[in-house]
């Protein structure tokens, strides 16, 4: 219930925040090469992120994309209950009532 309640009301402040094009990533984030991270350097030389993927081999591989994709969905679950909470202040404050208030009207 509560899932079907916060896509409603993010549908609704969301569409007037990527109107208004207030959300956006930093053009840092959206030009940066994953691949091209450098990891650490070795005796003056870097690692890049593809170099180190490229020699992971057998059961440490395995593990290693388990444990990248589980950060992922950790970091994006977190960052999905952060906008939705930054998204309700904010129209509570525009409404000017409790955050519980605008959570309840959006329910029922």
């Amino acid at each position: 219930m509560r899932k079907l309640m916060m896509l409603g009301l993010c549908g609704l402040i969301v569409s007037s925040c990527t109107k208004a094009k207030q959300c956006s990533l930093p053009s840092s984030v959206k030009n940066q090469s994953e691949n091209a991270q450098i990891l650490a350097t070795v005796d003056g030389e870097a690692i890049t992120q593809e170099q180190f993927f490229a020699k992971l081999t057998g059961p440490a591989k395995g593990e290693y994309i388990k444990a990248r994709n589980d950060y992922y969905e950790a970091k994006s679950q977190a960052l999905e209950e952060y906008i939705f909470q930054s998204l309700v202040e904010k129209e509570a404050k525009k409404r000017g009532k409790k955050e519980e208030e605008v959570l309840t009207s959006e329910i029922d």
